[in-house]
């Protein structure tokens, strides 16, 4: 053998190459066989090609016979049962839908603003944990209908609808609250996860001791109550607006109620509120203090500065 037919340097293993056509003999043995076998391996592919071809038109076949059997005229009859409703969407409107509220007895007051006129208040409760209830409502009393209000009332919590006042055509002895309308807003799980602690939140309102000064012993000396007190806003939330209930007892017993408004209240600010009252005729010794916000409302609050 010359050294022309061999390839690979010293320590390798030679590989016999023929000097015709340039190949080893293993490469002749496999282009033999693929020569030889050409024709069988083509018919073999095409064998699996008509099989998978036979295989997907018989399936089709069934297919297309089973829907015009059956198919068709089950989806018919799953059309017409969609049409019909299977869900009992009244019961589940009665099972979901709120409580209605329970107001209390009327309280009528000889008004703190100018004799002759009267205040009339009432609590009401809302037992619902996620329904926010505004109330349009007015009192009557015989001849004397008053104008109607609107107030909000808050989940779980208990308000108090009032009109401060009130001039009346006749005596007025026994009013009776009439809720004239009452519209609900849910406070959804998905925004509100938890109401209460939602609320108390918003509404961390510090209220200082009250300063109370008979009339006549005042510096001032003048023919009314002094009702003061410094009120906080502990919430890291400004408002437009806060208007107050500000219930007047003495001991335990509710003798009055005025009103005042804090506009606007920021954050973290503390706000002195002085008003007046005219019962000369019932003392006062305590003061509550209710805020009317309806804090689900994005309205009422003020954009950080």
């Amino acid at each position: 053998m010359t050294s022309e037919g061999k390839q690979g340097g010293a320590g390798e293993h030679a590989v016999e190459v023929n000097p015709i056509t340039g190949m080893s003999g293993r490469q002749m043995k496999a282009n033999y066989w693929w020569v030889t076998h050409q024709v069988i391996l083509r018919k073999i592919g095409l064998g699996i090609l008509v099989t998978i071809d036979a295989f997907l038109i018989i399936y089709s076949l069934y297919a297309w016979g089973s829907y015009a059997f059956y198919g068709y005229w089950k989806e018919r009859a799953m059309l017409r049962d969609m049409a019909v409703t299977h869900i009992p969407f009244k019961q589940y409107r009665e099972r979901h839908k709120p409580v209605e509220l329970a107001p209390g007895e009327v309280t009528l007051f000889d008004s703190g603003t100018k004799a002759g006129w009267k205040d009339m208040i009432a609590p009401i409760e809302n037992s619902n944990e996620r329904w926010v209830a505004s109330v349009t409502y007015h009192f009557e009393d015989g001849e004397n209908i008053t104008p109607e209000e609107t107030a909000v009332v808050l989940p779980g919590a208990t308000a108090y609808l009032g009109v401060l006042g009130y001039v009346a055509s006749t005596t007025v002895s026994a009013p009776e609250l009439i809720i004239s309308a009452t519209e609900w807003m849910s406070a959804s799980a998905r925004r509100v996860p938890d109401p209460a602690l939602y609320m108390e939140q918003r509404l961390d309102f510090k209220v200082g001791e009250p300063v109370i000064v008979k009339p006549g012993t005042g510096k001032e000396d003048v023919k009314s109550y002094q009702i003061a007190f410094d009120i906080t806003n502990a919430t890291p939330y400004s408002y437009w607006s806060v208007p107050l209930w500000i219930l007047l007892y003495n001991n335990n017993t509710q003798v009055g109620v005025e009103q005042a408004v804090l506009e606007p209240f920021l954050a973290g600010e503390t706000k002195k509120v002085d008003v007046r009252s005219l019962l000369v005729n019932r003392s006062i010794n305590k003061v509550e203090v209710i805020p009317r916000l309806n804090v689900f409302d994005e309205s009422v609050y003020r954009p950080l500065e």
